[in-house]
């Protein structure tokens, strides 16, 4: 999930100045119904779309000073 979170904040800087470009992460239904014998994995599937549900949201421009 780190991996993920890290190389996404390299590349988001770039594709907003740009206006353009897309972050994929790879999800699955085990996100929604975590299986009991793989709760790691769950929740790492979790995380995912909760970090995408945020980089989802418009951020305010920072104030200049």
């Amino acid at each position: 999930m780190l991996s993920g979170v890290r190389m996404s904040r390299h590349y988001i800087g770039p594709m907003r100045q740009k206006n353009w470009g897309r972050i994929v992460f790879i999800s699955s239904e085990s996100a929604l119904q975590i299986p009991r014998k793989m709760i790691h994995y769950g929740m790492t599937k979790t995380a995912q779309l909760a970090s995408r549900a945020g980089w989802r949201r418009p951020r305010p421009e920072p104030a200049l000073r």
